[in-house]
C-alpha cells in the first residue's frame, strides 16, 4: 500500500471510529477496556498533556479493533503544571468548546455521557484503585532514598526550590525541600484518587 493509500485508509477509519463515539456505537470498533484504563491513568495523575492535546497515542492492527495506549508523557503530570489548579474537583479529561481552551471537546466527553461505559469504568476503577494507589504510594518510597543524592546534587546545582520553574505550579514555593516535594506527590495521590472515587458514578 502507498504512503497516500495508507493515509487515506487511517484517516477514512479515524472519522469512522469517531462517528461511532459520538452515536454511541463504538463498542464494535474500539477495545473500551483500554480506553477505560488509559483514562484512569490519565485521571489519576491528573496528566493534561495526554488530553488529546499532545501526547495522546493510539494502536491499531488492521482488522483489529482501536486501543488506547500507552500512556505517556507525565512531566506536566501529578500536580507539576501550572493549569492543574483544581485537579480535586474536575476531570482532566473533559474539553470545552472555546478554540481558545486548553482540553478541547474529545472523544471522552462522549465516552463519558454514555451510562454503559461510565458503569465499566466505575467496575474497573473499584478493581484496581487500592492496588493502583499502594503501588504508587510504595514505588515513590522506595524510590525515596534511591534518588536523594541525585535530589541533593541536583538542588544544589540549580538553585530552584524557592521559585516557580518552567511550567509548575506557584505554590511549588511552599515545598522547598525535597522531603516535602515527596509529602506533596503523596498527596496529591491519596487526594485525587478519593476524588475519583466518590464521583465516578455520577453523571455528568
Amino acid at each position: 500500500m502507498n504512503r497516500l493509500l495508507k493515509f487515506d485508509y487511517i484517516k477514512n477509519t479515524v472519522i469512522e471510529i469517531e462517528n461511532s463515539i459520538i452515536d454511541g456505537s463504538y463498542d464494535e470498533y474500539i477495545n473500551v477496556d483500554t480506553f477505560i484504563d488509559w483514562w484512569l491513568i490519565t485521571e489519576l495523575s491528573f496528566n493534561l498533556d495526554s488530553c488529546f492535546n499532545r501526547s495522546c497515542y493510539l494502536v491499531k492492527d488492521r482488522d483489529e479493533k482501536l486501543e488506547m495506549g500507552p500512556v505517556w508523557d507525565f512531566d506536566h503530570a501529578f500536580g507539576n503544571f501550572v493549569m492543574d489548579w483544581g485537579y480535586e474537583y474536575r476531570w482532566c479529561i473533559l474539553g470545552e468548546d472555546p478554540e481558545d481552551a486548553y482540553i478541547r471537546t474529545n472523544w471522552y466527553n462522549y465516552l463519558l455521557k454514555d451510562n454503559a461505559f461510565r458503569e465499566r469504568a466505575a467496575k474497573r476503577w473499584n478493581e484496581v484503585k487500592d492496588g493502583l494507589v499502594y503501588t504508587a504510594l510504595s514505588t515513590i518510597d522506595e524510590c525515596y532514598t534511591l534518588i536523594k543524592p541525585s535530589a541533593d546534587d541536583n538542588f544544589s546545582r540549580w538553585a530552584i526550590l524557592d521559585k516557580v520553574a518552567g511550567y509548575e505550579r506557584e505554590d511549588v514555593v511552599n515545598y522547598n525541600t525535597y522531603e516535602l516535594q515527596v509529602e506533596y506527590l503523596k498527596n496529591f495521590i491519596i487526594t485525587r484518587s478519593e476524588w475519583i472515587t466518590n464521583n465516578i458514578e455520577l453523571e455528568q
